[in-house]
């Protein structure tokens, strides 16, 4: 009778816990959610990630660029990205298309210092270092630190949560002006590194001329991101009982003028999709 009612007891025990933690779960803010799914992502040792990148131009929005992109996070500060590119070639036929747009056109190497992922390669181009772009946890750290609105969405799948968050318009080219300066940087420093093989006497002269091109690159940047506009918004879609990111899209518009003076709108899309225990 008494270990009967032990039973009984505990069981409603459980009940009640799991009633609470249901009560916790469903009263949490959006705000609390993305909290959450960032607590539950500093503990992941190993994670995988695809996506796909899309640069939009013109009045019209026309898809101009478009690429692949995976990555692999492993023993939680270890991260490697690689992208494919779609052929472009006309007059290749469907399965050579195919083959072209699955081989990795660029791989890169980042390392988590503990704030930012820095790109970890010595052999660094313009391509690589702009893979770093679409890494859906820099994204989301990126986020963690900025000003923000973050509102949930009614249309969820169930079992999820939908996270909208939109960056402060200055949050938004502020971080947009971080992360091409990092890619500027990155690619500085690999050239800097293949200077190394060439013959001393040679290396000064590549050298001056690489850091004069350099330098005319940087001050056009830091021109254009001047009188920029920028919006970015996020949609993060969380697992509801593991708190983990599921999906996280994104939508960054950018409104500056060219070097001719002419002003231009172009639009980042991004939309990575996450894996745990594969």
């Amino acid at each position: 009778m008494r270990k009967s009612t032990i039973c009984r007891v505990a069981c409603l025990c459980m009940v009640m816990l799991l009633l609470a933690s249901c009560g916790w779960q469903e009263s949490k803010t959006a705000e609390e959610w993305f909290d959450f799914t960032w607590s539950g992502l500093a503990g992941i040792d190993s994670l995988k990630f695809k996506g796909q990148a899309a640069v939009a131009r013109g009045e019209r929005w026309n898809l101009d660029e478009q690429l692949g992109y995976s990555g692999e996070l492993k023993d939680h500060q270890k991260l490697s990205m690689q992208s494919t590119l779609p052929s472009t070639d006309g007059g290749q036929n469907k399965g050579q298309q195919i083959e072209a747009a699955s081989t990795p056109q660029a791989q890169i190497q980042l390392a988590w210092n503990g704030e930012t992922w820095k790109v970890a390669d010595s052999q660094v181009s313009a391509l690589t270092a702009g893979l770093s772009r679409f890494n859906p946890l820099e994204q989301i750290e990126s986020i963690r630190r900025v000003a923000k609105t973050i509102t949930e969405e009614h249309a969820a799948a169930r079992g999820t949560r939908v996270l909208r968050i939109q960056l402060d318009p200055e949050a938004a080219k502020e971080t947009l002006n971080k992360q091409l300066i990092k890619e500027m940087e990155a690619v500085r420093t690999g050239w800097q590194n293949r200077l190394q093989d060439l013959p001393e006497g040679q290396r000064s002269e590549v050298e001056s001329e690489l850091e004069r091109e350099w330098s005319k690159g940087r001050k056009h940047l830091d021109n254009m991101l001047a009188a920029c506009q920028a919006e970015s918004v996020y949609y993060l879609t969380i697992n509801r009982n593991t708190g983990l990111p599921q999906r996280m899209t994104s939508e960054t518009r950018l409104l500056y003028t060219n070097t001719r003076g002419i002003q231009e709108q172009e639009a980042l899309l991004t939309d990575s999709k996450f894996e745990y225990g594969k």
